[in-house]
């Protein structure tokens, strides 16, 4: 049983509070009536079949343990909103039920220890560390074992303090603050990758208890053919009932720790460390260019992946509280009426850079240029446009390799010349509307600046398009639901019937 969020018409106090209480012991339901290894969607690929996203499985490990924090953690700061109220005389008619209501299901909850799990995943980090610091150790020195390092002995320290004491270990840490910047940079980039492999088990549970509560009231039913990274940038389900049960009482909902977005941090922080060793030693590794050069190729190429990823993570953790989702960082999968995948929404930022990137990231920026060819020639074959039924995808993205770059560039400046007509007939197919500049074309010469204002007007016409279907109301921004692939193929072979009778859909 579910109450679907989002209705506070007259409600009393305890009602609003066993809404709540209800979603959890729902959610609770569904976390105990999963297999030990679920199958998690990851998304729609060109691979996968029609009706249904590609599944992986996911270790449950410790998600009814991470659920129950979630409960407790809300709860109690409920409790204390009631009680502050009450010492204040402010407390309205009911809240005192309401408050009983919550110390009753927060008593029902089993304990787990945080301290344990937490102290557990940490020694767990350093025993891989050291133990991958002695491979690399003893690979080093081609077989002949040497004294630890001191990252070596930091590590046994760490691992040794309760047993012999902190002085050992505070000696040590003197000794490596001494060390060269290029063996700190090592030692933290060993360290990052070892804590990073550990906790990510627990990020991917995170992201599953955080699918479960966004789903809410359909998280039995959804939890097959919804993406977990729908949920990432999203606060929807029980985190709404959440805000709207403290907002009645004039309070915040206390922070949920994002342990997948810190967890995601060690790659960029790793990334960004490595890029600064590179900068560091740039006139050994770089004997023919100048140190400017270096540096310049090392902070745009290599570091932008870095930027822009943790722009992201920032993003998503401003999205979660309650900002709007960022339209230059997110990209997002949208139900369309003329085809039973779902198109994507592609971030403009990283179009940008893999644009910039085509000479020399080929083999990864040609397949976005590739996918937007192929869903335009779908939509004109679905609306008989002829010069999107017309399309070639693979030629389109060969026009960007490296080979045609060599034959002096003319392929690729067709394809970046044409591609604002494609986009703006698009747009006219679809409906009245915003329609892509025609002078776009001009900027083909400065094909990162065309390629991030083609995809802003991709996204605003597959957000126009987007299909919502499903008991969810307009403003929950629910994924697709069971039924949307039914739907979606009604409409598709409706608009086929419709362009085959004006003879435009028996090209291929």
């Amino acid at each position: 049983m579910g109450v679907a969020p989002g209705d506070q018409a007259a409600r009393s106090p305890a009602a609003t509070v066993r809404l709540l209480l209800l979603a959890y012991a729902d959610t609770l339901d569904v976390v105990d009536g999963l297999p030990v290894t679920p199958m998690v969607a990851t998304g729609w690929h060109w691979w996968s079949r029609p009706d249904a996203p590609i599944r992986l499985p996911r270790v449950r490990w410790m998600l009814r343990s991470l659920t129950l924090w979630h409960i407790e953690r809300v709860l109690a700061g409920a409790e204390r909103v009631f009680r502050r109220r009450t010492a204040l005389g402010i407390a309205a008619a009911g809240e005192a039920d309401a408050l009983t209501a919550v110390a009753d299901f927060r008593a029902s909850l089993p304990s787990r220890s945080r301290v344990l799990r937490v102290s557990v995943l940490a020694i767990a980090a350093l025993v891989l560390a050291r133990v991958v610091a002695t491979l690399l150790s003893h690979l080093g020195t081609h077989g002949r074992l040497t004294a630890p390092t001191a990252a070596e002995r930091l590590y046994d320290n760490v691992l040794n303090a309760p047993l012999g004491g902190p002085s050992s270990f505070s000696s040590e840490v003197t000794a490596l603050s001494n060390a060269p910047l290029i063996g700190l940079v090592a030692d933290g980039v060993l360290l990052g990758v070892c804590l990073y492999l550990i906790f990510r088990l627990v990020a991917g549970t995170f992201r599953l208890k955080r699918l479960l509560l966004n789903l809410y009231p359909h998280a039995d039913s959804m939890r097959g053919s919804t993406p977990a990274t729908w949920s990432v940038s999203r606060s929807t389900g029980v985190y709404r009932l959440e805000q709207e049960t403290f907002a009645a009482f004039g309070a915040r909902v206390p922070g949920e720790p994002p342990l997948d977005l810190l967890a995601s941090l060690a790659l960029p922080i790793i990334w960004v460390a490595l890029c600064v060793g590179a900068v560091l030693g740039g006139s050994a590794g770089l004997m023919f260019w100048n140190q400017f050069e270096a540096v310049a190729f090392t902070l745009i190429i290599l570091g932008t992946p870095a930027v822009i990823r943790l722009a992201w993570l920032a993003a998503a953790w401003r999205a979660r509280n309650g900002r709007p989702r960022s339209a230059w960082l997110f990209a997002d999968e949208v139900s369309v009426p003329w085809r039973s995948k779902p198109v994507r929404c592609r971030s403009p930022v990283l179009i940008c850079w893999l644009s910039l990137m085509v000479p020399l990231l080929y083999v990864i920026a040609w397949w976005p240029w590739w996918s937007t060819a192929h869903d335009l020639r779908e939509l004109g074959r679905a609306y008989d446009v002829k010069h999107l039924r017309d399309m070639h995808p693979v030629a389109q993205a060969l026009a960007l390799s490296p080979a045609a770059l060599l034959l002096g560039g003319l392929p690729a400046l067709i394809v970046l010349v044409r591609a604002p007509r494609y986009v703006r007939e698009a747009q006219a197919a679809t409906g009245p509307g915003r329609q892509a500049n025609r002078h776009l074309a001009w900027l083909a010469p400065l094909w990162p600046v065309l390629c991030v204002l083609l995809q802003r007007e991709l996204n605003r016409l597959w957000q126009a398009q987007r299909v919502r279907i499903g008991p969810h109301a307009p403003g929950t921004d629910l994924p697709r639901t069971i039924d949307t692939t039914a739907q979606a193929r009604s409409i598709s072979s409706d608009a086929s019937r419709k362009a085959a009778g004006s003879g435009g859909l028996g090209q291929n």
